[in-house]
């Protein structure tokens, strides 16, 4: 079975959060949410906004490629675009992102 790109996504701000030796308090003091924000983030349990994998990738001085698998090894959790303005605005970025990729 394949893995919910938002847990790929945590995965992966754990990892370079831990490389960095930063705390997720400062993670989400840089991001502007609690450090529970972040440990929920790197779960998997909440997704994060397309803007703020950006502002991850210029802190951590990575490229985007680095948070975002492939989308031959993730499954993309989808939500209707009713259920959050926000979310359905991360999706929209996101969908741009790789169709400008592809």
């Amino acid at each position: 079975m394949q893995e919910p790109i938002q847990k790929v996504i945590g995965r992966k701000i754990r990892e370079a959060r831990e490389v960095a030796g930063k705390t997720q308090k400062e993670i989400g003091d840089l991001l502007g949410y609690s450090a529970m924000g972040v440990s929920h983030f790197e779960n998997g349990a909440r997704e994060l906004k397309f803007s703020d994998i950006e502002k991850l990738a210029k802190y951590f001085q990575r490229d985007l490629s680095f948070f975002l698998a492939s989308a031959s090894d993730i499954t993309f959790f989808r939500a209707k675009p009713t259920d959050d303005p926000g979310v359905a605005k991360s999706l929209k970025e996101f969908d741009s992102l790789v169709d400008s990729l592809g």
